[in-house]
């Protein structure tokens, strides 16, 4: 997976110019469940397009979505119940530079560009954390704009007792319109995990059309089929 940080907000480095950090191609490891050997994730990592509901099919992408990563330092985000899926980064010189901050209490935030309708460089969907022991780097996907989000379902529990009111629910539908389509789903299963099974509604469109979603479904299929067998063997 390309990792780059995103122009203009490097100020950290020393010497100045281009540094072998600024831009890597590495792997992350995904754990597979324990009980059924099946990689399980929550989150998409979101694509570099906005869907569009009218098109018969998706434009072409790159195989390995390109992740940008701020220097900003922020506050790790997580709140009760709400999953996220956690992903160590290969050693390179970007997760070296990370360690060698001994800042584990910090992260950075991670986008796509153009995964966002209005924003060239979208809204983070995660962060790249240091590990309590600075021993490894790890990639946290968290729910689409999840600094947003968060504080929002923090309060639905916490303050409201999963009884939103007038005011949440239009702070709340300010923010799905912020959010890919294709993330309703995982977030409908998420917040039904919480406690809220009925805060988004079944007939929610998904942004994609009939054929794309068709042909996803048989995607799916086929993976799984091909799992079956390979496990046969």
């Amino acid at each position: 997976m390309p990792f780059s940080f995103v122009d203009g907000q490097v100020d950290i480095s020393r010497p100045f110019g281009p540094q072998p950090w600024h831009s890597c191609h590495k792997l992350i490891y995904v754990r597979p469940n324990p009980k059924t050997g099946v990689p399980i994730g929550h989150w998409p990592v979101p694509e570099s397009f906005w869907p569009d509901q009218n098109s018969p099919t998706l434009p072409p992408r790159t195989s390995h979505p390109v992740v940008k990563f701020s220097c900003t330092d922020c506050e790790p985000m997580v709140i009760d119940k709400l999953p996220f899926d956690k992903y160590e980064l290969e050693p390179s010189p970007l997760t070296q530079f990370i360690l060698e901050r001994k800042s584990p209490q910090t992260c950075w935030q991670v986008y796509v560009s153009n995964s966002a309708k209005y924003s060239e460089l979208g809204h983070p969907f995660g962060y790249l954390k240091a590990s309590t022991a600075l021993n490894c780097v790890n990639l946290f996907v968290m729910p689409y704009n999840y600094p947003v989000l968060l504080p929002l379902l923090d309060d639905l529990f916490k303050v409201h007792k999963a009884k939103p009111t007038l005011k949440w629910l239009q702070s709340f539908e300010s923010y799905l319109k912020t959010m890919p389509p294709y993330y309703l789903g995982p977030l409908k299963k998420a917040v039904r995990m919480m406690g809220a099974p009925n805060l988004i509604a079944d007939n929610v469109e998904y942004g994609l059309s009939y054929s794309v979603i068709s042909y996803l479904k048989k995607l799916s299929q086929q993976v799984m089929l091909k799992h079956k067998s390979s496990k046969s063997l």
